[in-house]
């Protein structure tokens, strides 16, 4: 989930500005194993809702 807030961070309007999978791999600033690690260790922890940060989905 992403927030307005974060959006509006880095100059970001909406959720498509944000760089494809496949960008971020080409520039070398993500892997596919580094992805498969984090959404295993989302799995196994308890993420808080933070219902007070509207979210993007």
């Amino acid at each position: 989930m992403t927030t307005p807030h974060f959006l509006s961070s880095f100059g970001i309007e909406t959720l498509r500005d944000l760089p494809s999978i496949e960008a971020l791999e080409d520039a070398d600033l993500l892997t596919r194993h580094a992805i498969q690690n984090d959404t295993a260790a989302l799995q196994d922890d308890e993420i808080p809702n933070d219902e007070a940060s509207p979210t993007i989905e």
